[in-house]
């Protein structure tokens, strides 16, 4: 009995040492991404996420919209594979490759970045459709080219608009009455004046 339970111990001591292992790897695996991937873009993403909070962009309709609008973890995936494609624009990545990349870049997101910071960062760059065949990206060239105003002077119904935009511009140009029918829906759920 003795030498079983002195075997069971010795296996039990090596798969803790083996798990251990594993688990160190993990974490070094992941600070070497965070140093390779992340940390050479940290400047642009750190005032990108300032960049709809300060003034005179602020709009604290924003947050609070958006949070109506979008579940909270799904603006992180946006935002990660937003920043992932503009910081490697042009490379061509395999599709299993692509997406542990933007699981990466969402885990480091969700560990460095505020919800707030991280709704900066995706409208700073997220896509609002075309004008006159040119792209609209981030909100505040949104707000200007659809309102000609700036974020911070934007009303409830306006920034419902722009917020539901994102969902799907291209359709919603397309589908003109369909896009009526989100609004209309999302103010009810967000707009309160």
């Amino acid at each position: 009995v003795t030498l079983v339970v002195k075997m069971i111990k010795k296996i039990l001591r090596r798969l803790f040492c083996i798990i251990a292992l594993l688990f160190l790897g993990i974490i070094f695996a992941l600070f070497g991404y965070y140093l390779v991937e992340i940390e050479p873009h940290r400047s642009e993403i750190n005032s990108l996420s300032q960049s709809l909070n300060q003034a005179p962009r602020h709009n604290p309709q924003v947050d609070s919209l958006l949070s109506v609008i979008y579940p909270s973890q799904s603006i992180y995936v946006y935002a990660a594979r937003d920043l992932f494609s503009n910081f490697h624009q042009g490379q061509r990545i395999p599709q299993g490759k692509y997406h542990l990349h933007n699981a990466l870049w969402q885990l480091w997101l969700t560990v460095l970045y505020s919800q707030s910071e991280i709704n900066s960062i995706w409208l700073s760059n997220a896509y609002f459709g075309a004008d006159n065949g040119k792209p609209v990206y981030g909100l505040e060239n949104a707000a200007q080219v659809r309102f000609s105003v700036p974020v911070s002077a934007l009303n409830c119904s306006q920034t419902v608009e722009l917020l539901a935009m994102l969902h799907a511009p291209s359709l919603y140009k397309a589908k003109p009455e369909l896009f009526k029918q989100r609004v209309e829906k999302l103010e009810m759920r967000g707009c309160t004046d």
